[in-house]
């Protein structure tokens, strides 16, 4: 009753599809950004023959099968926060023709001046995206040939996990597939899983440990005398040869950086085993590519015997255990 009551405050129950607990990380954002509704813009560069009119009409049939489109973070009494599905979505599409001062193949000064303009207003207490707009897309010439799509939405219902894969609907790359029955059995297993499922599974992992390891603080190495331990990347090469890593052994970029970070600290603590929280996506790898915002927290505990993909095949297991979210709210 005290949430109904609060979205009540802010909309009548025939704008309400359905209404979901807002993640831990949600509320956390929230609370630490001064109530930001956080907003994202990406750019992705198109041909100009795929015209304005077939990506509006996209956009408009995204919203309906999407319920992240049609999210809203509102706050639910008591401090906490849910995430309310309208029936009709908010959303806004646009086009430009920067063409006139195009500056050659790169973006002009003139150009890149009007897309700074066109995120700063994203962040306007006026036009924040997550408010009276859920989803903008825009449709902005940059020459003849080129053309820029624009997806700008709030953080707190769309994860960076989803946008290339809206990108893709949008352009007709990738078929859109309704997601309320996903995003409504998601939401269930983390409500009403079997919370003894998830103590198992819990106490399986964290093998004894009671609190994080603690990260090693900065020190004067000339005054202390320790060896400074310090890591230079690949260049530009780094992320091509992650990927291809990844994909030549068959886990996630997700395990590969975990399972580094892991094995990065044992050695600067000199220690055999670590323990420390990460940001999960909240999928199964079945609805890796659903939109919305389901990421939580939880532990990885790694030891000098764990291999990469032992570190993979926690991580999956921390998505597949009904119940698992439930750890935020301990």
């Amino acid at each position: 009753e005290e949430v109904k009551s609060a979205i009540q405050k802010v909309l009548s129950p025939d704008e309400v599809e359905a209404v979901y607990p807002a993640t831990a990380l949600v509320e956390y954002w929230i609370k630490n950004n001064n109530r930001s509704r956080w907003p994202q813009s990406y750019c992705f560069e198109i041909s100009a023959e795929l015209s304005p009119e077939r990506i509006e009409k996209a956009m408009q049939d995204l919203c309906v099968k999407h319920t992240a489109l049609r999210s809203i973070i509102l706050p639910a009494g008591n401090g906490r926060y849910c995430q309310v599905v309208l029936k009709t979505p908010r959303s806004q599409f646009f086009k430009a023709d920067l063409s006139a001062i195009s500056d050659g193949e790169s973006l002009s000064a003139k150009q890149k001046a009007y897309l700074s303009g066109l995120i700063r207003m994203e962040y306007s207490p006026m036009t924040e995206l997550g408010g009276k707009i859920l989803l903008r897309v825009g449709w902005i010439r940059i020459s003849e040939k080129k053309a820029l799509l624009y997806i700008g939405s709030s953080h707190l219902t769309i994860e960076g996990a989803s946008v290339y894969r809206l990108f893709l609907e949008l352009t007709g790359q990738a078929e859109a597939v309704s997601d309320a029955e996903l995003m409504d059995r998601h939401f269930h297993r983390l409500m009403y899983g079997d919370r003894r499922e998830a103590d198992s599974y819990w106490n399986s992992v964290l093998r004894g440990f009671r609190s994080y390891t603690e990260f090693p603080k900065l020190t004067d190495t000339k005054a202390s005398g320790k060896t400074e331990i310090g890591f230079a990347c690949c260049g530009s090469q780094l992320y091509k040869k992650s990927l291809d890593f990844c994909r030549d052994h068959q886990i996630t970029p997700s395990a590969l950086l975990c399972y580094s970070f892991g094995k990065s600290l044992m050695k600067i603590l000199s220690a055999k085993e670590v323990c420390f929280p990460v940001a999960g996506s909240g999928r199964s790898p079945s609805e890796i590519e659903l939109p919305g915002m389901f990421v939580l927290f939880f532990p990885l505990c790694l030891t000098e015997e764990d291999t990469i993909l032992s570190c993979q095949k926690q991580l999956l297991g921390s998505a597949e255990t009904p119940g698992c979210g439930r750890i935020l709210h301990i």
